[in-house]
């Protein structure tokens, strides 16, 4: 919630908020209301998770404060509001990858998604599932030095860059 507000506050400093929408809403594989799992209210922190307390190595943690949230497929967030194929996506959910990329439903195929980007565990089994489903729908995984940060490496955590076939 307090990197949320400060979200918006840049969208507002920067007089964007014509042409960008904020919204408080997780990306999830099922429409749910549940908690957002906030592990520290320090804005910009991560390790939050929605609707399990498992932080990015699957391991059992206390929430410093459970704060309700919608989950939404982002298909049927689409669909119901009307809303535009995203062109590019960020996702970074400290383990929910899974989750969020399943709730994508036919948008991970369509043509006006053009690229992914995606902070993995370099331990986790879910980096080389979340690949698998992005490079089964028509994505090439962009390799290279260029791509990655050697100091961020060191953290145990990657984010890979993927690039919709033929774009």
């Amino acid at each position: 919630s307090s990197s949320f507000s400060i979200l918006n506050n840049n969208i507002k400093i920067n007089g964007l908020d014509s042409s960008i929408k904020a919204m408080n809403i997780a990306l999830n594989d099922e429409n749910i209301l549940s908690d957002l799992n906030i592990s520290n209210f320090q804005p910009g922190k991560s390790g939050h998770t929605f609707d399990n307390t498992l932080d990015q190595y699957g391991n059992q943690y206390k929430p410093e404060f459970k704060q309700c949230s919608i989950g939404y497929r982002l298909d049927k967030l689409v669909e119901d509001f009307s809303l535009p194929i995203p062109n590019h996506i960020k996702i970074d959910v400290d383990g929910n990858e899974k989750k969020v990329l399943a709730g994508f439903g036919d948008i991970l195929k369509h043509p006006n998604l053009k690229s992914i980007m995606i902070e993995v565990h370099l331990e986790s089994e879910l980096k080389d599932k979340a690949t698998d489903i992005i490079i089964s729908s028509g994505f090439t995984k962009l390799e290279g030095n260029e791509y990655i940060n050697k100091e961020y490496l060191k953290t145990g955590f990657q984010n890979l860059f993927f690039v919709k076939n033929n774009w």
